[in-house]
C-alpha cells in the first residue's frame, strides 16, 4: 500500500493537521494536531510518494526509517509516537 496526501494550503486551509488510518489501529481515523518532528534515525530510504493534485505523478523520494513525531489528539493533550519502518 502506498499513502495519497494533500497540503492544508492546497485547500485554503493554514492548519497543521494530519489525518491517518492505518492497518495496526484497524484503519480508525488518527487524528495529529500540530505535529512535530522530534527526533529523525539517520538511515533513509526511498520510498514513492505522489499528490492529490497530480493523480498520475508519482515519484520517490527518501525518507528516514524512523521518526518520533509529538502531536495534540483532538481534546489538546499532547503525545510522542515513534513510527518506524
Amino acid at each position: 500500500g502506498y499513502g495519497r496526501g494533500i497540503a492544508a494550503p492546497q485547500v485554503g486551509a493554514l492548519h497543521r493537521v494530519v489525518v491517518l488510518r492505518l492497518p495496526s489501529r484497524d484503519y480508525q481515523p488518527w487524528v495529529l494536531v500540530n505535529p512535530e518532528l522530534v527526533e529523525r534515525s539517520a538511515d533513509t530510504m526511498v520510498v514513492w510518494d505522489a499528490c492529490l493534485s497530480f493523480l498520475s505523478i508519482f515519484m520517490q523520494v527518501r525518507r528516514h526509517r524512523e521518526i518520533v513525531v509529538r502531536h495534540q489528539d483532538l481534546q489538546g493533550a499532547w503525545h510522542e509516537v515513534r513510527a518506524a519502518e
